[in-house]
């Protein structure tokens, strides 16, 4: 899964922050796949994005009830079972600001996204833009393209920070989730 921002809404309050993220979503289907040799020549289709199993991934700190609503768009599914999926999201998310020296404080918000469901041996998290050799856990990098780095009329993002961290829950033997800082001024 990649991203990259597309609006930053604002600020609610001293809790939240209002953001809408383009999400990139590359998978491999085993079972979705044929040979164009017996399908008309056919390599590429879109198809509705309920017709296909795909990955499940969420932001932690979402406060919003549907808390995974995602623009539905096309699934492009190729021959050889590789999946592509472009939603874009609007996410509210919960993030404790402190605006004591407003307008001359800057916020950090920590972004979890992960998967409800898949462990980390079964989704391949990574960022888009690394800024280190590292593969995997400790991967740090960009969480969004800074070309499409918006910014709103009251505030200003410094730097959209990623590291890739799994965590091991109580309830649970294996790894999940990744973490994102955004810095916003």
């Amino acid at each position: 899964m990649d991203s990259k921002l597309t609006q930053f809404h604002g600020v609610e309050g001293r809790d939240q922050i209002t953001f809408s993220i383009l999400l990139y979503y590359e998978w491999k289907n085993k079972f979705l796949h044929w040979r164009p040799s017996m399908n008309g020549g056919i390599t590429k289709m879109t198809i509705p994005v309920d017709r296909v199993c795909r990955p499940e991934m969420v932001l932690y700190e979402s406060l919003l009830d549907d808390f995974d609503s995602k623009h539905q768009a096309g699934v492009e599914l190729y021959n050889d079972g590789t999946c592509y999926w472009y939603p874009v999201v609007k996410y509210v998310a919960g993030c404790s600001l402190d605006m004591t020296f407003y307008p001359y404080d800057t916020q950090y918000c920590p972004l979890k996204f992960g998967s409800w469901t898949f462990t980390s041996a079964e989704v391949n998290l990574g960022v888009r833009t690394p800024t280190n050799n590292v593969t995997g856990v400790g991967q740090t990098g960009l969480m969004f393209d800074d070309p499409m780095k918006p910014n709103s009329t009251e505030w200003e993002i410094l730097s959209t920070d990623g590291m890739l961290n799994f965590v091991e829950y109580p309830c649970c033997i294996d790894l999940y989730a990744g973490e994102f800082l955004l810095h916003q001024k």
